[in-house]
């Protein structure tokens, strides 16, 4: 098979990852209505790191110290940012749930920029603007009030998992050869490891789902964790970084979409407006770094979504 066949399956491929994630922001509303957030996070990040482990535990155990260490890192950016998303969504729409949280990629730079001192970009600089517009546009309600807590939240979920993706980035930079399902496995365990003992704690024991709530439970687990990782890992042998990123971005607008249509989200102009705005910020941060000569940035390897 050709490189540019293999690039575009690997294309397609990251696509429907978004069309997933995104329609995991709907399932996962609706399933908080019978199961709480810590409970959610923590089974489901467990079991999904328990299925890797079956196939990886030789590999697992094989891993060096350091790589231990920086999976418990990015595992704990990762906790961080699934906490506050599966929060905040309780307490917001899955529509901006999910485009707050793909502002994740135009806050990168900036991270990217006081980890290495490495200069922003112009597109960078221009996108987070449109974003910012955006943010101010989409909570407008005549006043200031349209600003929720569960919007504060999702927005702060998307600065940890642009953490995430760095401390990911400086894993790769550093070690290799590190493998990366065992790497991804060690961040999934720390997730559940870090959610249940908080559940246990503070939340009730779930009761048993609905037929409909096994189903969002289980999609989230095999499609939105599990083969959602293993899918973006091995499209990236073949798609470069600023591919992956575009195209992982448009979860936010399958999010909304979809949560438009199965959710019943109300369209509004302030809500269309500030969408395009905040997508027209992604599309050009990531534009502007596909018309200038390619920088690896091996860290958008391991978004992590919802």
């Amino acid at each position: 098979m050709s490189s540019k066949k293999k690039v575009l399956i690997a294309d397609f491929s990251l696509v429907g990852i978004s069309i997933g994630w995104g329609y995991s922001f709907v399932l996962t509303k609706d399933l908080l209505n019978e199961m709480t957030p810590l409970y959610f996070i923590g089974t489901r990040f467990f079991l999904a790191a328990l299925l890797l482990l079956l196939f990886k535990w030789k590999s697992i155990k094989r891993l060096p110290k350091q790589v231990w260490k920086y999976g418990i890192f990015a595992g704990t950016a990762l906790w961080g940012g699934f906490v506050l998303q599966t929060v905040g969504i309780e307490l917001t729409t899955p529509g901006k749930a999910g485009v707050l949280t793909g502002t994740m990629v135009v806050i990168v730079p900036f991270l990217y920029f006081f980890w290495s001192k490495t200069g922003i970009q112009r597109g960078a600089f221009l996108g987070s603007l449109l974003t910012f517009f955006g943010l101010a546009i989409l909570s407008w309600d005549g006043g200031w009030t349209g600003i929720n807590t569960g919007d504060v939240l999702v927005f702060l979920c998307a600065f940890f998992f642009a953490v995430h993706v760095l401390l990911v980035d400086r894993a790769y930079q550093r070690e290799r050869s590190i493998d990366s399902l065992s790497f991804i496995a060690v961040q999934l365990f720390i997730v559940g490891l870090f959610s249940l003992p908080f559940a246990f704690w503070l939340e009730p024991f779930p009761s048993p789902l609905s037929a409909y709530g096994w189903y969002a439970y289980t999609f989230d687990l095999l499609i939105g964790t599990l083969l959602a990782y293993i899918v973006q890992i091995k499209a990236q042998q073949y798609s470069p970084p600023t591919h992956v990123s575009l195209l992982l971005s448009l979860e936010s607008v399958f999010a909304f979409l979809l949560s438009w249509l199965l959710w019943g989200e109300t369209l509004t102009v302030h809500t269309v407006t500030g969408i395009v705005f905040i997508l027209g910020g992604i599309f050009i941060t990531e534009a502007f770094d596909l018309l200038r000569k390619p920088r690896t940035l091996n860290s958008l390897k391991n978004r992590s979504s919802c």
